[in-house]
């Protein structure tokens, strides 16, 4: 029972000390709305598109201890193919934001938002694959890295102490 009671004691203080470090958090969003054009996903054909109703984002968090700095990234995109992940990793980390493998990228799965991988046939590609770089959705995919690392600098440029806390019930 004692060492229990002991074991208990040097955790808690344990957990105290850190919490007690110094978090500060920035958050950050950018327009990734694609233009007119673009293919879009959640069809089996290709759809270009043809307007905007709402625009889409990259939703950035960056969390920094003091020691460490990382990123959190959620997308308005169907999904995030490996080569945007590391495209946008090697572009934080150019710009000396914080180490591309402490960038985590998720998308939202929207079927509504543009494609931002490979493309279904179409003219340019008859049998699927990569876009042509000179194509709109060439183009689109071309400048997407840079404006989800836009919004991570953005995010750490915003970087202010906040306070932790957590609560089970």
């Amino acid at each position: 029972m004692k060492s229990a009671l002991l074991f208990c004691c040097l955790a808690f203080t344990g957990l105290t000390s850190i919490l007690k470090a110094e978090f500060r958090a920035g958050a950050a969003r950018t327009v990734i709305t694609p233009p007119n054009g673009v293919n879009m996903a959640g069809y089996y054909n290709v759809r270009g598109s043809t307007g905007v109703l709402d625009d889409i984002h990259a939703h950035a968090l960056v969390l920094d201890d003091g020691k460490t700095r990382a990123a959190l990234v959620s997308l308005d995109l169907i999904g995030t193919p490996r080569e945007l992940v590391e495209a946008v990793r090697a572009e934080v980390e150019r710009a000396g934001v914080l180490p591309g493998s402490h960038v985590m990228i998720s998308a939202t799965h929207a079927h509504t938002g543009p494609v931002p991988g490979h493309v279904l046939r179409t003219p340019e590609a008859p049998d699927g694959g990569p876009p042509a770089p000179d194509s709109v959705h060439g183009k689109y995919l071309a400048s997407l890295p840079g404006a989800i690392a836009a919004s991570i600098s953005q995010a750490a440029a915003k970087l202010t102490v906040v306070s932790v806390s957590g609560a089970t019930g």
